[in-house]
């Protein structure tokens, strides 16, 4: 004996063909995922090339701000040599008139002040100088009477020559032969101003003897600073008369 049940009946049943799309679906879906994972990495990627090239614009930047320091330095290196230098040419330009251009024989201890001394009038600054600064100092001073004087010249300036007679009993006898004084504010600008070039010579009148033989060009103060101090080293001390 059968019994019979009764079946469900679909109303719509797939066709045979249909199948099931849920594979694919999931395949579809992992494709979507390696795409993004590949655009992701490709950004990181692009990101890594941007922050690279960041890197080498950072270095070239710093390169070349380094080299604009290093320029600046350079600049402000040469502007203190310049103001160095600027120094010591003032300072030079003060020292050398000082100096100036000077050729000495002295003999030491070797003038008499109380002795007569002969010294010619006239001339340019050098001679009157002497004259003036032997007065100051109390020597017996004499002068001749001029006999001749006639004028001459080199390449460079004319200048007379005067011949005296030197009065009897002189011991010394001073002998200048000088160019005439030049104006020169700014070598000799804290100096006196006035450019000497002269030639000095003190003779002992028996023996011949010259104890001052003096090549002398510099300024007017200088000179006469040096005039001094070849009189203080000539005179013969009290101590040793």
């Amino acid at each position: 004996m059968h019994t019979y049940a009764p079946v469900a009946q679909l109303d719509k049943a797939p066709p045979s063909e249909g199948g099931d799309c849920a594979f694919e679906s999931r395949r579809v879906r992992h494709q979507f995922s390696l795409l993004r994972v590949k655009r992701t990495i490709k950004k990181i990627e692009c990101h890594a090339v941007a922050m690279h090239n960041l890197g080498n614009i950072f270095q070239i930047y710093r390169r070349r701000r380094a080299k604009q320091i290093d320029f600046s330095l350079l600049r402000v290196k040469r502007t203190i040599q310049g103001i160095h230098m600027f120094r010591i040419i003032v300072i030079l330009s003060v020292i050398l008139p000082l100096a100036a251009c000077n050729s000495v024989y002295v003999k030491p201890n070797s003038l008499d002040t109380s002795q007569k001394i002969y010294v010619p009038v006239g001339g340019y600054s050098m001679k009157r100088s002497i004259k003036v600064a032997m007065q100051n100092r109390g020597y017996n001073i004499r002068t001749g009477a001029l006999i001749k004087t006639h004028d001459t010249a080199d390449d460079s300036n004319d200048f007379d020559l005067e011949t005296y007679q030197i009065p009897s009993g002189t011991k010394y006898s001073v002998r200048v032969r000088e160019r005439s004084e030049i104006f020169r504010p700014i070598w000799c600008m804290f100096n006196g101003f006035w450019w000497w070039n002269f030639n000095v010579s003190i003779v002992e009148q028996k023996t011949g003897t010259e104890i001052l033989s003096w090549r002398g060009r510099g300024c007017q103060n200088s000179s006469l600073r040096k005039l001094d101090a070849l009189l203080d080293t000539m005179e013969i001390k009290k101590s040793n008369k």
